[in-house]
């Protein structure tokens, strides 16, 4: 079915802000809980932005504080423990990117002069020098020091280690075959991939500069790892490759995150690894439901949607589609309704009958593109950059509520209560009403 409107009309947005001074809007996502409702971050190239949103007769946004970022965000999500009617009020979110391979360039090849440096004394004076500095926490760095090696990428070992209270490695997955690029490969030895958690108990404007997200690295950073930076910040490495999605479950039990690695790894709320599943392709989406905490959906590139059962650390269910997946969302309202995006095609599946999608439009003429149900299950709004076009359609009536013109849009996200979406285009800030 190929979905038309009456009359070409695009909806302009109902609101619009310009965040320029900021840069290109990457991200936005909305607290999703009742307690934080009106809570938006915003995502930039180095920075995120904490705004409230205003209903009153105007809709207004109100920037409240800025943190610093300096890792590229590739996916962003609010804690069910944020609250804006706790005293004192309190934000957690997590923020998924990559570590810069540079850095870890320049660490290596200083930890080796130290070393070499060393090795030109023998006899008795070379036992009065003292160690370089860091040696045991660089010490995993040793088998990278050779020319032959330091451009391999196997940097684990067969089994996990418990470092301390606070730290727990495992080994990456397809650790077997070596890759033989040099290090600008983006999975190579010296980038890793993490989850940064973000805790604030206040929501104050930062009173000079902002605020950084990340003021240290782990020296650990290359293995699956939880490392505490500060007393309110933690980060969480162990994706082998870019991370595509991260999110909470409703109860505040766990943390489900997925990227390009093959993998879906699911940590605790206080960020202890819990398990991990294997995928046959990268990872686009994980979705929790609200009716049922305990079952996962994720969905992956090549067409499968997955159901997982976290606390028995099974499979439930798996739908497959023969196009690529570039979306999928679990409807908040509805745990029997899911929509997917292929190739431009929304399908609308119910898992009372999961042999066949119930519903299928041809939403876009380009592939890629963002899904997000509504709240109350009802809609589903969908945008492509390519197609330079976002949709919302009806669910049961299958009609286009609503079309705009979008030049470089971001994700979708809804507000919890009111018929309000938003996204990022290019340096502004998009809000449309929807009822």
């Amino acid at each position: 079915m190929v979905l038309e409107m009456t009359r070409k009309v695009f909806n302009e947005p109902t609101f619009m802000k310009d965040v320029s001074e900021y840069g290109q809007i990457l991200l936005v996502q909305f607290a999703p809980f009742e307690w934080c409702q009106d809570l938006l971050l915003i995502v930039f190239q180095d920075k995120i932005l904490l705004a409230q949103l205003q209903l009153t007769e105007i809709l207004q946004v109100e920037i409240l504080t800025e943190f610093s970022h300096s890792n590229r965000c590739t996916a962003i999500a609010i804690s069910p423990q944020t609250s804006l009617l706790s005293v004192p009020q309190r934000l957690l979110f997590v923020a998924a990117g990559s570590v810069c391979k540079e850095r870890w360039t320049r660490i290596r090849d200083n930890h080796r002069k130290a070393l070499n440096l060393r090795k030109t004394k023998s006899g008795q004076a070379a036992s009065k020098l003292k160690p370089p500095k860091f040696v045991q926490e660089l010490s995993f760095l040793t088998q990278y020091l050779n020319d032959g090696e330091e451009r391999r990428s196997s940097l684990s070992s067969s089994n996990s280690v418990i470092v301390n209270d606070d730290t727990h490695l495992e080994t990456p997955h397809d650790s077997s075959s070596p890759r033989d690029e040099a290090c600008d490969n983006s999975k190579s030895c010296f980038e890793s991939y993490g989850i940064w958690f973000k805790c604030e108990n206040t929501f104050n404007p930062a009173p000079t500069g902002s605020r950084p997200m990340n003021e240290a690295l782990s020296p650990h950073d290359n293995t699956e790892t939880l490392l505490v930076l500060s007393s309110n910040e933690n980060v969480l490495v162990g994706h082998s490759s870019y991370i595509n999605d991260v999110n909470f479950d409703p109860d505040n039990k766990y943390l489900a995150s997925t990227g390009d690695d093959h993998a879906v790894k699911i940590w605790y709320a206080d960020g202890t690894y819990k398990t991990s599943f294997d995928l046959t392709s990268p990872g686009i989406s994980v979705c929790w439901q609200r009716e049922d905490t305990c079952e996962l959906l994720v969905a992956e590139k090549i067409g499968i949607i997955r159901f997982f059962n976290v606390e028995s650390e099974s499979p439930v269910l798996s739908l497959d589609y023969t196009k690529p997946l570039c979306s999928a969302h679990w409807a908040p309202s509805d745990r029997d309704l899911v929509a997917s995006l292929h190739s431009g095609e929304l399908l609308i599946w119910e898992l009372t009958k999961p042999c066949l999608p119930q519903q299928h439009n041809i939403f876009f003429n380009e592939n890629g593109g963002n899904i997000k149900f509504s709240p109350q299950g009802e809609l589903v709004a969908a945008v492509n950059s390519l197609d330079s076009s976002m949709k919302i359609i009806h669910v049961k009536s299958q009609t286009v509520k609503l079309t705009a013109s979008v030049a470089l849009p971001t994700n979708i996200t809804w507000h919890y209560r009111y018929p309000l979406v938003c996204l990022g285009d290019d340096y502004r800030l998009c809000f449309w009403k929807t009822a």
